[in-house]
């Protein structure tokens, strides 16, 4: 189920293709990936530290209200169509 909530980078990748330059595609795709997946680990280890002195549900819970947040606040940003 988590991985089926991925499924949002294929749009997001689509206009990271289109502002990024040709020459620079793989060297920005490379350093943005790597940078997901290094924020995705830390994220990963803070609540697990977090739910090591707190109700681990509190934890969770906490991470799905910042997930709804985020989304939120970049709603009106990424609902815009780009031409």
């Amino acid at each position: 189920m988590s991985g089926f909530g991925v499924a949002y980078q294929l749009g997001l990748a689509r206009r990271f293709l289109k502002a990024v330059p040709e020459a620079n595609r793989g060297q920005a795709f490379g350093l943005a990936l790597t940078g997901t997946m290094t924020l995705q680990g830390l994220c990963a280890v803070g609540g697990g530290a977090l739910g090591e002195v707190s109700a681990p549900g509190l934890v969770v819970g906490a991470a799905g209200a910042a997930s709804l947040l985020a989304v939120l606040g970049l709603w009106r940003v990424l609902a815009s169509p780009r031409v």
